[in-house]
């Protein structure tokens, strides 16, 4: 979709001056570009039903998971899992207030990343934004932030069923190999889209 400018509002000649006024630039072929996010339009994007219900779902999972843990606190064992190797095996035990710590953290990663996927116009992009793929570029990167979320709140359930003793490791890796997959694919679709 391609991003309509008010013929009213100010528009640069130079590059120093879009950055410095933090307005759009009309390039010599007649392009309009967003050199700062300042100067970038607002985001005409709606997520579909999927990433809206991913964003909301990774924001609540991570914070019924610490409350879970928070509740159970007293239950639990003096020593808890906290550190993991490669290969599983645990390489370091602490206070279960750790364990809640590092779960509280992990929540307010998800929750912050969810709601970033609202703000994809203010992101920093590895190239310039034009009218041509703006909207294009803050779908993508509102996606991202969702999926990112996804993957945290999936690292939150998993370190918290190892501590519990409810499974193994494989939900948390599976939240990390989802987190390292999901910037990979939506980098990837960045550059092809620019």
């Amino acid at each position: 979709m391609a991003e309509t400018h008010d013929p009213g509002k100010k528009v640069a000649t130079s590059y120093q001056q879009a950055v410095a006024e933090k307005i759009p630039l009309r390039e010599a072929d007649g392009t309009l570009s967003y050199p700062s996010a300042a100067g970038s339009p607002r985001p005409d994007v709606r997520l579909d039903p999927l990433h809206r219900g991913l964003r909301l779902l990774s924001a609540a999972v991570p914070v019924g998971v610490s409350l879970y843990a928070g509740a159970r606190l007293p239950a639990t064992p003096e020593q808890i899992p906290v550190h993991f190797g490669f290969d599983g095996s645990v390489s370091r035990y602490g206070s279960p207030w750790e364990g809640l710590g590092a779960l509280l953290l992990l929540t307010l990663l998800a929750v912050g990343l969810a709601v970033l996927s609202r703000y994809p116009h203010r992101f920093n992009y590895p190239f310039l934004l034009t009218e041509h793929n703006v909207q294009r570029q803050y779908r993508n990167a509102a996606q991202m932030m969702v999926w990112l979320a996804l993957s945290t709140a999936v690292i939150s359930v998993g370190t918290a069923n190892v501590w519990f003793g409810i499974s193994g490791l494989h939900i948390l890796w599976l939240g990390v190999v989802m987190m390292v997959g999901t910037t990979a694919v939506f980098v990837l679709r960045m550059v092809r889209m620019k």
